[in-house]
């Protein structure tokens, strides 16, 4: 997704990595980010309580990976680049990351990440081939929101009611018309309900996003088996995301 700067010229997406003291995984992430998305869009990386240095342990098996990151220095989270950043990926430490960015500043999701601190490098490597997992997917995505600029009209027509005889009935007798409708009965439905929808089997919800709402970013967020809360999240951030984009 491109974004313009402070001078309304066009830039490529800016992805936010963030832990708690940015010396392990976010550091990780970012590298991998940079290298993957080849200039088409940028990862940064900070930490809400920054360490002195970089993991050794981390700079090893990155090294291994063909990416130096000895010369890295952990840094503070601020508000400016909060700001600045089109995403934020927080690294399974999202509370301590909402206390300086409030998730309802840009669109943020929480990966569940062990913590390389105190780790052996045989377990650092692992966590290092998740964090690669995980980014190379997120560059792909990225990479497919950049072909399509969500404007104020997108935005307008991705949160409006849905005709009537296109609503989404739910087993349990409620009805969603709209977006923002979904995201208030995923925080309020059972998990028998929600299961019912979502399952290894089939995604009622992507089908309906796609077909009739016509987001095709949200709908693969929800293709994969969640927990409720999790698809409630997605849900409210695609939410929140469009609500900016018409301010």
């Amino acid at each position: 997704m491109a974004s313009e700067d402070s001078k309304g010229k066009s830039r490529g997406m800016i992805v936010l990595f963030v832990c708690v003291h940015n010396s392990g995984r976010s550091q990780m992430a970012e590298a991998f980010f940079n290298k993957l998305a080849e200039g088409k869009a940028k990862g940064i990386s900070a930490g809400t309580q920054p360490a002195d240095a970089v993991n050794p342990v981390v700079v090893k098996a990155m090294r291994e990976a063909g990416i130096d990151i000895s010369g890295n220095k952990p840094r503070a989270l601020t508000m400016d680049m909060v700001e600045k950043a089109d995403k934020m990926i927080t690294m399974g430490c999202g509370a301590e990351a909402g206390a300086v960015c409030p998730a309802s500043f840009i669109e943020t999701e929480d990966w569940a990440l062990e913590d390389p601190k105190g780790k052996s490098l045989e377990q650092v490597r692992k966590i290092r081939n998740e964090v690669k997992r995980r980014v190379t997917k997120l560059v792909e995505e990225v990479s497919e929101m950049s072909k399509v600029k969500v404007t104020k009209q997108d935005a307008e027509k991705l949160l409006a009611n849905v005709p009537e005889e296109q609503v989404f009935w739910c087993c349990d007798g409620r009805i969603f018309r709209n977006m923002r409708d979904l995201a208030d009965g995923l925080e309020n439905m059972s998990d028998e309900t929600f299961a019912y929808h979502l399952n290894c089997d089939k995604s009622d919800f992507s089908n309906w996003l796609r077909d009739v709402i016509g987001d095709e970013k949200l709908a693969r967020d929800l293709e994969n088996p969640l927990t409720r809360q999790e698809a409630a999240e997605r849900v409210n951030d695609r939410v929140t995301f469009l609500n900016m984009k018409l301010s």
